[in-house]
């Protein structure tokens, strides 16, 4: 199952990581591109680096065709327009 996760904060990266344990095709997307390296170095996941309000963004990283998407971002205009 594709999801999708908009923000890498504590709580984003800590289900990217568990959701990639249990072997789902994860995602995510932030724009600090420190969190977004890390991520993508440290789990089998795609880290994109961008604004999670972004419908290109959000396409880019297979929105369009994923089952769940997680908006945790701190910021509360991006998890409502995402």
């Amino acid at each position: 199952m594709r999801i999708v996760i908009v923000g890498a904060g504590a709580v984003g990266s800590y289900l990217a990581e568990r959701l990639s344990i249990e072997g789902q095709d994860v995602v995510v997307v932030d724009n600090d591109p420190g969190t977004v390296d890390n991520l993508q170095s440290s789990l089998a996941i795609l880290a994109i680096l961008g604004n999670g309000a972004s419908a290109v963004i959000l396409v880019a990283g297979g929105c369009d065709v994923a089952e769940l998407l997680l908006s945790v971002s701190d910021n509360d205009g991006v998890t409502v327009v995402a």
